[in-house]
């Protein structure tokens, strides 16, 4: 900024991360407006590494740090043509009309330290009365940009910004414009709004916005669940308390999308998270412990049994669903035990207890050495010492291990 202002041009900071700021939050990143045109703000500079990726629409990314710090020339939009972008961006001088272009007023101020804060909006106002309003006629931003439908039902849920009734009708209405935008897109916005603390809330008042890109989710609205009134508010919350990855928070949204029963649901899962074009790791993971029953065995043993079955991060988030869908459900006593259980694999992966084949101390070639030939046999002797390991009938060192292993070969009992 002051490299920009010493050269004669303005400098703000703008957007999402001065709204942060404004709330006491730590910015992802930083957005800089300026009146100094794309190739002006390459010269200023050129000892710098540079991402033009977006410089036809005014945009230069400058990397210091490590960081990228996007700078954008003060613009304006033309006409929309697809309810996503302008047909024609015009630069400007001015940095009320860069600001007449954005969503929604808590995102439409600016600050440089020469001119201080710029809100034609009243976003300030806004953001301290918890308000979250377009600039605006909201039909009219929605309908240029259909995203920031979503992106409203995020801030909300992330913020707790109440949407005012104008804005709220408006996003509810122009809700089918939806079908305009990418799927990667809306996918991004949903997975944010998940990790929101306001989500349950937020995404249940916006069902009908769900209903477009996630008719499965309007539909669990209408199946009655006796604690919190239907299964859709049930999952929400379950999402909601579940915590992170966003593999596990789609888990818990997910885990009853199906009314039949567990293995449709997983199946059904699957299919939605492919139509979201979700990653496949992210995709995977879901839809497996969405699949898996839950475990009766919460013993140490069976914990650890859990882990070799799933590995020990899917195991870790199905107790984590469990005991999130038990709280969802209103079962206290069922949440608590998974939480003890929780306390149980936490201290098996602290005490490096062995929860796979790979962390046997012993290997095939041991096996071979003690006298078993290659082949079916020593598979299966390899796995009743695993099987032992993990049920604690016998120490997992290699010494206890050649024991155990010697006296099943004497015995010829390799089952």
């Amino acid at each position: 900024m002051r490299r920009l202002e010493d050269a004669g041009y303005e400098a703000y900071i703008v957007g999402g991360c001065l709204r942060d700021m404004m709330l006491g939050l730590t910015p992802k990143d930083y957005d800089i407006a300026t009146n100094a045109r794309p190739s002006e703000v390459l010269a200023l500079f050129a000892g710098y590494k540079t991402i033009t990726a977006g410089i036809k629409h005014g945009t230069v990314g400058v990397v210091t740090g490590g960081t990228v710090t996007e700078i954008t020339t003060f613009r304006s939009d033309g006409e929309y043509a697809d309810h996503r972008h302008p047909v024609s961006v015009e630069y400007s001088d001015r940095i009320e009309d860069d600001l007449s272009r954005r969503d929604f007023t808590v995102n439409a101020m600016a600050y440089s330290p020469k001119r201080g804060i710029v809100d034609p909006f009243g976003g300030a106002e806004d953001l301290k009365n918890g308000i979250l309003r377009t600039v605006g006629d909201p039909a009219a931003r929605f309908s240029e940009d259909a995203l920031r439908i979503l992106r409203g039902v995020r801030f909300a849920s992330v913020y707790g910004l109440e949407p005012e009734p104008a804005t709220a009708r408006a996003m509810l209405e122009c809700a089918c414009l939806l079908s305009a935008v990418a799927v990667e897109r809306i996918s991004a916005e949903l997975f944010g709004t998940l990790a929101g603390p306001y989500a349950e809330k937020y995404l249940h008042r916006f069902k009908g916005v769900l209903a477009v890109v996630l008719p499965e989710l309007a539909e669990m609205a209408s199946r009655q669940d006796p604690v919190r009134g239907d299964m859709l508010k049930r999952a929400l919350y379950a999402a909601s308390v579940v915590g992170d990855p966003v593999w596990l928070r789609l888990a818990a949204l997910l885990e009853h999308v199906d009314g039949r029963g567990r293995k449709e649901s997983a199946e059904l899962a699957g299919e939605i998270l492919r139509r979201l074009r979700v990653d496949r790791h992210t995709r995977e993971n879901a839809t497996k412990i969405v699949g898996e029953p839950e475990p009766d065995d919460l013993s140490r043993a069976g914990i650890r049994r859990l882990m070799a079955k799933l590995t020990p991060t899917l195991a870790v988030g199905r107790l984590k669903l469990c005991r999130a869908s038990a709280e969802a459900a209103g079962e206290p006593e069922k949440a608590d035990r998974y939480a003890r259980a929780l306390e149980i694999a936490d201290d098996i992966l602290l005490s490096g207890d062995c929860v796979s084949l790979s962390m046997l101390e012993i290997s095939g070639d041991d096996l071979i050495s003690l006298g078993v030939p290659p082949g079916k046999k020593l598979g299966k002797l390899l796995m009743q010492l695993f099987e032992e390991v993990l049920e604690g009938k016998t120490e997992n060192t290699r010494h206890a291990l050649a024991a155990r292993a010697s006296d099943l070969i004497a015995k010829d009992n390799i089952s």
